[in-house]
C-alpha cells in the first residue's frame, strides 16, 4: 500500500472509532437520561431531583449554547422536573 493509502485508511480507522466512541456515550446518556441522572462537568453524578432549580436552568443553557447532541435528552428531562416543582408549588 502507498503512503497515500495507508494516511488514507489510518484516518478511516480514526473516524470510525471516533464514530464508535460517540455513540457508547450517547448510549450511556440515553440511560442516565432515562433514570433522571445528570453527570457534573467534574464526573458527579446526580439525580436531577437533588438540583437546586439555578444548576437546572444553567444545564439547559450549556446545552443550548454548546448545541450539544444530547440535548434533546436532557433538555426535556430538565423541562419536566421543573414544571413538577413548580405545579407542586400551588
Amino acid at each position: 500500500m502507498s503512503l497515500g493509502g495507508e494516511w488514507i485508511s489510518d484516518h478511516i480507522y480514526e473516524l470510525e472509532q471516533s464514530q464508535k466512541n460517540f455513540e457508547l456515550i450517547q448510549a450511556k446518556a440515553e440511560i442516565e437520561s432515562s433514570k433522571n441522572i445528570w453527570t457534573t462537568k467534574d464526573g458527579k453524578k446526580i439525580n436531577i431531583n437533588e438540583m437546586d432549580e439555578s444548576h437546572i436552568l444553567n444545564c439547559i443553557n450549556m446545552l443550548k449554547r454548546n448545541h450539544s447532541p444530547f440535548a434533546n435528552l436532557y433538555i426535556p428531562m430538565f423541562q419536566k422536573e421543573l414544571k413538577k416543582r413548580y405545579e407542586s408549588a400551588f
